[in-house]
């Protein structure tokens, strides 16, 4: 953060004038009165009274967004539809590229709605990692039959697409990409007319005492923390993936679960 946001702020609040950016929560601000307070390695942003406030904040022509909890938040934000990139010190980003992502006046990032255009679908690049695939884990058929019976997704998706989306599953269970490669890769690209707005990530090992065929399998993962996450994306494609063979996979079997969640565009 720049020496001048540790002094009092003099700024404006003024979103009728911004465009596409409308948050729900807005403040303006007391010129003389509120302040810029850095806690625990945190901005946050204090009306005269200490309160801390939350919303988007202009200040010399600058935007900063304040998530729910009153931090000020860098690197890509999603809000009201719209991806926004704030650098270091909270400014956002306008009238630039970002990770090959054009940001207008706005300074929001709005995709084209077709899933071919130039730049935005999501590509192989986009899943296929570059680290070594796990050894010690494979499927069998009763691993396989299992994770189709949980595996569900509400998209109508080409076999391209679906295809796509498993891959990225397939290689974030074994490790050939990260979650945060994936993340960083993936959010922001489109399939078959859905965004990628968000990917998680989940993985447990199981006891062979809790069974060993496909139906014991889907009973462990229903009554394990693999489900306890519930998505509220409008879209999403849910995928469980089960591997009990490989090496030193005698007393255990694994199960890991990949949330791709999307919005339409």
């Amino acid at each position: 953060m720049k020496k001048k946001l540790l002094k009092t702020l003099a700024l404006t609040i003024s979103l009728s004038s911004f465009g596409t950016i409308s948050p729900s929560t807005s403040y303006r601000a007391n010129a003389a009165e509120d302040y810029w307070k850095l806690i625990n390695n945190s901005w946050y942003y204090m009306d005269s009274t200490g309160k801390v406030q939350t919303g988007w904040i202009s200040y010399n022509d600058n935007w900063y967004y304040i998530d729910s909890n009153g931090v000020m938040k860098t690197g890509w934000v999603y809000d009201n539809g719209n991806w926004y990139y704030l650098y270091s010190d909270g400014s956002m980003a306008i009238n630039t590229t970002i990770n090959g992502y054009y940001l207008g006046s706005t300074g929001a990032w709005t995709i084209n709605t077709t899933s071919s255009s130039s730049g935005n679908a999501l590509k192989p690049q986009d899943i296929d990692g570059s680290h070594h695939l796990r050894g010690d884990i494979a499927s069998s058929d009763r691993d396989n039959n299992a994770a189709s019976q949980l595996t569900n997704y509400n998209l109508t998706l080409s076999d391209t697409g679906l295809r796509r989306l498993k891959v990225l599953s397939i290689n974030l269970a074994q490790g050939r990409t990260t979650i945060d490669e994936a993340r960083n890769n993936c959010i922001g690209k489109v399939v078959d007319g859905y965004k990628i707005t968000d990917i998680k990530f989940f993985d447990q090992s199981f006891s062979t005492t809790t069974g060993n065929d496909a139906d014991s399998k889907v009973k462990a993962i229903q009554n394990s923390n693999l489900v306890t996450y519930k998505s509220s994306s409008s879209y999403k494609y849910d995928a469980f993936l089960v591997f009990s063979c490989g090496n030193a996979r005698g007393n255990e079997w694994e199960a890991m679960r990949v949330v791709v969640e999307l919005e339409a565009v």
